[in-house]
């Protein structure tokens, strides 16, 4: 059953030198308990698109489309409408947990306060349901610690509260935007295991956002790929890493280390990343890809299925196609 359905989800940036077209007429959908990654370069539209379901684009933006969870619009629903969702409904990790708590109030204060506003409970059930969901997210002597205030945590331990945070109201809908930035790889493999568990636990969908293709492999069921601004190949899991079609996905695969062959080369991807102030008419990764011709410049490609596989979808007029298809 579907929870989240984006459709024709455009985000465009007021400035000086004109819009910047940060997300373009993208469409998507998540069901209950599904993970899904959202995988690109920095600038690629990912936060951009989050954000705006959330009712949180900078006041520059200009966002249109439809975005529906649970059949409710969100796109132009008033902020007091919004403020009874955001972190009771649908609730955000957000990258850096160094300036997402604030740094002169206690984590007991701040994870506190979201029961209170979304809940009305009292202060004492309050801190009740905050220490068992430090619990939750193994934080140790969390009796005590919750007493401390945001500094005198780990980065690993500040990302635990963020989790904690995001989960006092058991939401339907958990956002991560890259919620293993700035750690070192063992907190990193922890976090996202965290993640799992207590998606399994609550029962949420999830939508995990990162740079890294690596990362959803063991932590989503599905992945959409983006590229200035726009989704250029969608698959399961399992199909994306074994039967790849767009060469963008080809060249982060690349890109990534393999533990499996440790003597193989990284590849990077040649150019640089699309002006989005001034988008070409066709396909964004034209002038960084090996396959491009004049059709590719020429018009933009439509997000079509692979070898007819209604789940496997990319935008592009040469992609790779697989010998077999798993759907």
């Amino acid at each position: 059953m579907t929870l989240l359905k984006a459709t024709d989800l455009e985000v465009k940036f007021k400035t000086n030198d004109g819009l910047v077209s940060a997300v373009n007429k993208i469409n998507f959908s998540l069901d209950h308990s599904e993970t899904l990654g959202i995988v690109g370069e920095s600038g690629s539209g990912k936060s951009q698109t989050v954000l705006a379901l959330m009712g949180l684009s900078a006041s520059n933006a200009v966002v249109s489309g439809s975005v529906k969870f649970d059949g409710q619009e969100l796109v132009g629903l008033p902020v007091k409408a919004l403020n009874t969702i955001r972190g009771n409904k649908i609730s955000m990790i957000f990258q850096d947990p160094m300036t997402s708590l604030n740094p002169y109030i206690t984590v007991q204060a701040q994870l506190c306060e979201t029961m209170m506003i979304h809940r009305n409970c009292s202060k004492a059930e309050a801190k009740k349901q905050a220490l068992a969901m430090l619990d939750a997210v193994h934080i140790p002597d969390a009796k005590n610690r919750i007493k401390l205030y945001p500094h005198e945590f780990s980065g690993g331990m500040r990302q635990r509260v963020m989790i904690a945070m995001a989960l006092m109201c058991k939401p339907k809908l958990l956002i991560a935007d890259e919620p293993t930035t700035a750690l070192d790889v063992t907190v990193q493999a922890q976090i996202l295991k965290l993640l799992k568990e207590l998606q399994h636990e609550f029962k949420m969908a999830t939508i995990l956002i990162t740079h890294d293709i690596g990362v959803v492999a063991g932590a989503c069921d599905r992945v959409m790929v983006m590229y200035g601004g726009c989704p250029v190949e969608s698959a399961k899991v399992d199909t994306l890493f074994g039967a790849h079609s767009h060469p963008y996905t080809e060249g982060l695969m690349l890109a990534t280390p393999r533990v499996d062959l440790p003597k193989s080369m990284l590849q990077s991807i040649p150019g640089e990343p699309p002006d989005l102030s001034s988008l070409p008419p066709g396909c964004a990764f034209a002038p960084r890809c090996p396959r491009a011709t004049q059709v590719c410049v020429d018009s933009m490609p439509k997000l079509m299925p692979i070898a007819d596989c209604n789940e496997h979808l990319a935008a592009c007029y040469h992609p790779r196609i697989p010998t077999s298809e798993a759907c």
